[in-house]
């Protein structure tokens, strides 16, 4: 509906909107025929306007309602879209399985002071219970989900929190895991003996499985004082120990793994039945209390040394004979010549796994009388190879490891020497010529291409005498290369995978025509992969 005809002036003769526009702008009087419609327009201009303002009214109430409307439309679509939720059909089996990966793994930690505390209710699983009532009841059934208790005690002291309330949280969280296997962690610089919370904790340490300690020697002397019945894993964290402190006996029958990280005390003054563990770390292994454990480890299976402290290494009493260790990871920080001083007075005749890792800028001063020639299988190494004369060192002590498979080097760059060192010619003695995988870390080493191109190419052409034998190489499988290998694959094997810890650094660059070509020959015969953790 136009203006004119809400106005009613249809059937009247309307002026031009310029002849409109003089008029105003001037003192020029109106024909007799704009006069009618300029008298027309006063007389039918107040009706009209009230009529506007009815439909304006109208038409606001509309717009009103209109979006009311749409505002429940999208309340019943979003109720719907929730209700239909593929998370609200998911069984409580897959919701009780992604539960579990939200929860806090107490035990898994490297520092137990920067854990996320167990009685926080803004982490799992308390938020896990308040999300709905189904998840609530899930979260409350199972008690493997508060079944991981981490507390550092002295935050509590500082935000000020309450006995009563610790206590009651604490007590609350306790009585959920309802006699599930726990894993605590317990971290203090304060005596915890008379604080309340040791008597609810020391109430339910028939459950603890995993225990992580950093606690002053006064605390833990007075866990020590109970009996661990199911503990299995024992990790000591972060805390001073003196040597004036009474040696802490715990009697833990199922004990099978120690830990000692950034203290090397703890082997003196904790009395744990060593004979039985499977598994030894020790942060700092040339210390006197260490060697004496390392003695008594009749039982184990796995090593994790270090050294970083210069101690006087005393190996007066002779070879130290661990018969069952089938895997030895060695660190060396500090002190060089340490570690190659400890690793040949260790007689391990299970070995299958080593690992050595030497400190940057350094003499890497590798073993000259520790014997795996036999067992050894796979064999990692980090050092500087271009320092000094550590590539000779380290050629040297290949020549002790015949039957390594796997090769794990950890190198920026890698000298001439040790690629002709390790490329297999005919009249010259071979050095790994089991090897069947060769990994590298970072990615393609500094070094000279050809040389390196040349080394993989001579792994990987078959054997001759191999190939008459029929030693299986051709059923190689990933899942077997670290078994020790018998008299009838104790010939030159060929070179299976070439692995790269990075892809972005596992390309050739800057390769001439015909070093393409070799290098593309190679990728065609080698299985190349990237992207490996470890072994």
């Amino acid at each position: 509906m136009s203006t004119f005809t809400i106005l009613g002036l249809d059937d009247v003769p309307v002026p031009h909107p310029a002849r409109i526009k003089e008029l105003v702008s001037g003192n020029e009087q109106p024909l007799p025929v704009e006069k009618e419609y300029l008298g027309s327009v006063l007389r039918q201009g107040p009706s009209a306007l009230s009529t506007l303002d009815t439909q304006i009214s109208q038409g606001h109430e509309a717009l009103i309602s209109l979006q009311r409307q749409r505002k429940e439309a999208e309340a019943i679509i979003r109720d719907a879209q929730f209700i239909l939720h593929p998370i609200r059909s998911i069984c409580s089996e897959i919701l009780l399985e992604i539960f579990s990966w939200c929860v806090y793994d107490a035990y898994n930690v490297k520092d137990v002071s920067k854990t996320v505390q167990c009685l926080n209710p803004r982490h799992p699983p308390w938020t896990i219970s308040h999300v709905s009532r189904r998840w609530r009841n899930i979260t409350l059934a199972c008690s493997m989900l508060w079944s991981n208790i981490a507390l550092d005690l002295d935050q509590y002291e500082v935000i000020d929190t309450s006995d009563r309330v610790y206590m009651f949280q604490l007590g609350l969280y306790l009585n959920r895991s309802r006699g599930c296997d726990l894993s605590v962690s317990l971290c203090s610089d304060y005596c915890l003996e008379t604080h309340p919370v040791m008597g609810l904790l020391e109430a339910g340490i028939s459950q603890w499985r995993n225990l992580n300690i950093g606690l002053c020697p006064s605390t833990v002397k007075t866990l020590g004082e109970n009996v661990f019945p199911l503990l299995r894993r024992l990790e000591v964290t972060s805390f001073v120990l003196f040597q004036e402190n009474e040696k802490t006996v715990l009697t833990a029958p199922e004990l099978r793994i120690f830990i000692s990280r950034c203290n090397d005390m703890a082997c003196s003054l904790l009395g744990i039945p060593w004979k039985q563990l499977e598994m030894f770390s020790c942060c700092n292994a040339s210390n006197r209390h260490c060697v004496e454990v390392l003695r008594q480890l009749s039982s184990a299976k796995s090593l994790n040394l270090t050294v970083h402290k210069m101690n006087n290494l005393d190996l007066a009493d002779g070879a130290i004979v661990i018969p069952f260790v089938k895997t030895l990871e060695f660190e060396e920080r500090k002190c060089e010549g340490v570690m190659a001083r400890l690793l040949n007075s260790l007689t391990l005749p299970s070995i299958t796994f080593l690992s050595l890792t030497f400190p940057k800028l350094s003499v890497s001063t590798f073993p000259t009388t520790f014997d795996a020639s036999t067992t050894l299988t796979s064999l990692s190494i980090n050092c500087d190879l271009s320092h000094a004369n550590n590539s000779t060192l380290f050629l040297v002590f290949l020549k002790s490891t015949p039957n390594v498979t796997v090769l794990r080097l950890s190198a920026a760059g890698i000298p001439n020497n040790v690629l002709h060192g390790l490329t297999l010619m005919e009249g010259k003695d071979s050095l790994l010529p089991s090897l069947l995988v060769l990994k590298i870390a970072p990615g393609v080493p500094l070094c000279e291409v050809k040389l390196f191109i040349g080394m993989l190419e001579s792994r990987c052409t078959e054997d001759e005498d191999d190939n008459k034998k029929g030693s299986g190489s051709d059923s190689y499988s990933c899942g077997s290369i670290q078994e020790p290998l018998n008299e009838e694959t104790s010939g030159r094997r060929k070179l299976k995978q070439l692995r790269f810890q990075q892809p972005e650094l596992g390309e050739l660059r800057q390769l001439n025509s015909e070093d393409q070509r070799r290098w593309d020959t190679l990728c065609s015969s080698l299985e190349i992969l990237y992207n490996f953790e470890s072994f």
